[in-house]
């Protein structure tokens, strides 16, 4: 096992937690050389969100909808107007693959779209009536996927893993960078 230096766990404080959470949660290799490549750990991110879309895919499969279907449609339950980049924006996915999207769910009369008066630049969605009720159900078909896939992590496992999330997705903003405060201390700025 390779020691690290002292200082580049201060510029990093956040790899300690990962660490801790790794033996906390039975990786013996959590400050070993696997620790020492994010890469394993970008690897880990992937494989949880592809095993939880896959899990949310096999419980949607007689709906035909998929975990990407069902993004704009639960997006949408809350009434308000979006266009198809803000939810896109909001699910970190590809302007484009999300219009695809919407046209298929538009295709299937799940959604409508809705050009605006104020700015014809703008398209508003909207759920059609039956969109409503096959979207109704979807935010506990997707919780009960998460539920069994989480299943194996005690609750306080499952708030420490929320919180280290939390944290990274506030250290890094939409674009990629990090934010602000982490560059002034590193004096990138």
């Amino acid at each position: 096992m390779r020691r690290e230096d002292p200082s580049a766990a201060r510029a990093n404080p956040g790899r300690e937690s990962i660490a801790a959470v790794g033996e906390a949660l039975g990786d013996g290799d959590a400050g070993g050389e696997a620790d020492d490549s994010f890469c394993d750990l970008t690897s880990l991110l992937r494989q949880a969100l592809s095993d939880l879309t896959h899990a949310v895919d096999r419980k949607l499969a007689g709906r035909t909808l998929t975990f990407a279907k069902s993004t704009p449609l639960i997006a949408l339950l809350d009434g308000r107007r979006h266009t198809a980049s803000s939810i896109a924006r909001h699910a970190r996915g590809d302007t484009g693959a999300m219009t695809r999207i919407i046209d298929d769910l538009e295709d299937k009369d799940l959604i409508m779209r809705e050009r605006s008066r104020a700015d014809r630049r703008v398209v508003y969605l909207q759920l059609t009536a039956r969109g409503r009720e096959v979207a109704r159900d979807l935010p506990a078909v997707v919780r009960d996927a998460m539920e069994a896939n989480l299943a194996c992590l005690t609750g306080s496992e499952r708030e420490i893993l929320k919180g280290l999330l939390r944290r990274v997705c506030a250290g890094v903003d939409i674009g990629g960078s990090v934010n602000a405060t982490e560059q002034s201390s590193s004096g990138n700025i």
